[in-house]
């Protein structure tokens, strides 16, 4: 794993701490954020390996964060989460590369979060391992 963070955003403080528990249980770094401007203000001053977002966010919404994440020059993969499948098409439409569909299970999230770390890292070789 390298030493960058995921982020995850999403309202629910339970989902939250369900995939913060699960990803730190395998040692990744994770930062969490409860809102859209929460989470670019951390996506401002950090910089992430993943960002894992729930598409129905408060305040701004979900392509608020998305638009953000366009406009700057490091940009994290990112994997849009959702409990409508439906969803699947606007997240390839706007660049994601993983969804997981709501509720999340423990396998699925654990899939997604590795294979995606492998891209990272292989996008970003001097990245030292832990």
């Amino acid at each position: 794993m390298s030493n960058n963070p995921i982020l995850v955003i999403d309202d629910d403080p339970a989902t939250l701490r369900l995939i913060r528990k699960i990803l730190v249980s395998k040692g990744y770094h994770v930062h969490t954020a409860t809102n859209d401007r929460e989470g670019v203000a951390q996506l401002t001053s950090n910089e992430f390996a993943l960002l894992i977002l729930d598409m129905h966010l408060p305040c701004w919404n979900a392509t608020r964060v998305v638009d953000h994440l366009h406009a700057s020059p490091t940009r994290p993969l990112l994997v849009v989460m959702s409990s409508d499948y439906e969803s699947r098409q606007w997240a390839e439409e706007i660049g994601a590369i993983g969804f997981l569909e709501k509720p999340i299970t423990f396998a699925a999230l654990l899939h997604t979060v590795r294979n995606l770390y492998q891209v990272h890292l292989a996008q970003n070789p001097s990245l030292s391992a832990i």
